[in-house]
Order: structure tokens, then sequence, then C-alpha cells
């Protein structure tokens, strides 16, 4: 998660949710932080917090660093998420790999939300169960993006309508991180000063 000088607030909220283990490095890169254990019962502990939460792609990883290890993964479970856990999980995704943007012409700007995500194997799950519970957005891709991150085919959620905008950010911003919220909170007032003051330049005067 690249950031500017000190580690991102996340990445603490991260560290306190998973019991306040594992280590925070960096910066790498020049701004790169991660949260990172090489201990084998954090790591255990962890993955069983995460466990119901976490893709099918992030257990098989798990599972198979476990099974180099001689060590155990958890088991898979009947998975009932109530409406608040899956607004948590959709915030918290969101807080590590979306964004929010102001976009579009100055006299008349849009908010873009989106997430991107790669993948050599169709549609990214955490996308599609992203979407699920947003109930709104397009999943684009795949297409080739030159980055230094990452060169596999990308896959991108994206959300412009702005009643949509507006409702997914209410969803999300009681779980969202600190940064997250002021990103949001700066976009939608953005936008809705513009139309306020759009609005009040073609009212009629009134006469006397």
């Amino acid at each position: 998660m690249p950031q500017a000088s000190l580690p991102p607030p996340l990445l603490f909220r991260f560290r306190a949710a998973v019991g306040d283990v594992g280590l925070i490095h960096g910066p790498a890169r020049g701004s790169l932080f991660q949260w990172h254990s090489k201990r084998h019962v954090v790591v255990e502990t962890v993955s069983e917090r995460l466990w119901p939460w976490i893709g099918d792609l992030k257990r098989a990883q798990l599972r198979n660093a476990a099974l180099d290890v001689g060590r155990l993964a958890p088991s898979d479970g009947t998975e009932r998420w109530t409406v608040p856990e899956q607004a948590a999980w959709a915030a918290g995704f969101f807080d590590g790999e979306g964004s929010v943007l102001i976009e579009g012409d100055p006299r008349w700007p849009a908010v873009t939300m989106s997430i991107p995500q790669a993948s050599v194997c169709g549609i990214p799950p955490v996308l599609q169960r992203f979407r699920d519970i947003v109930g709104a957005g397009t999943i684009s891709g795949p297409r080739m993006v030159p980055s230094p991150w990452s060169k596999l085919p990308q896959f991108r959620w994206q959300l412009t309508r702005f009643v949509d905008v507006e409702r997914i950010i209410a969803m999300l911003y009681p779980y969202a991180d600190v940064v997250k919220r002021e990103q949001m909170m700066k976009c939608l007032e953005r936008v809705r000063s513009t139309r306020s003051n759009r609005r009040s330049s073609v009212l009629p005067s009134r006469s006397r």
C-alpha cells in the first residue's frame, strides 16, 4: 500500500483486528508499507480470523503455504454473513484496494469509485463479491496495464452514477478507514456544492 511517509492508519487497524500481532515494516521502494509475520503461530492465528472473509485465491495460497511447512490451514465452514458483516467486508476491501476520485470537467465534476484487481483466471471472485454486496457498478477487463506492481491482466470495478455513489458511500462509511472517509466526503461535497451553485445560478430572480 503506497503512502507518503508514515504507515497508513489502515495497517494499524488491521494489526489491532488480528490481535495486535505481527510487525509493520517500511517504507520500501520509497513509499510501500506492509504488515508482516514469519512466526507460524501468528500466521495460523491470523489465518483463522481471516478465513471466513477471504476469497478462494487467498485461501489456496494459505493452504499451500501451510502444507509447505507441515502445518494445517483452517477448514471451510458454512458462510452466512449478516448485512453489517457484508458492508464491513466491502469497506475493508475498498479501503485497501479502491479509490474515489473527482474526474471530468471542473465545471461539471463527477465522482468515480473504482477497484483494480489482477487475475489470470477471469474476473477475480473478490470483485464479483464486492459488486454483489454493493449492488451497482460494472466490471471491465481483462487488459494489460503498464505497472511496476503487477504484470498480470487487469480487471476493474467502476461506478460513476452519482445516486449509487452516494448510496454506496453511506453503506461503507461506518466501517471505512479515516483516510477513505475523508476522501469520500471531499468528493461528495465537491459535487453537491457544484450542483447546488449551478441550480442557484439558473433560478429566476424575485421581482420586487
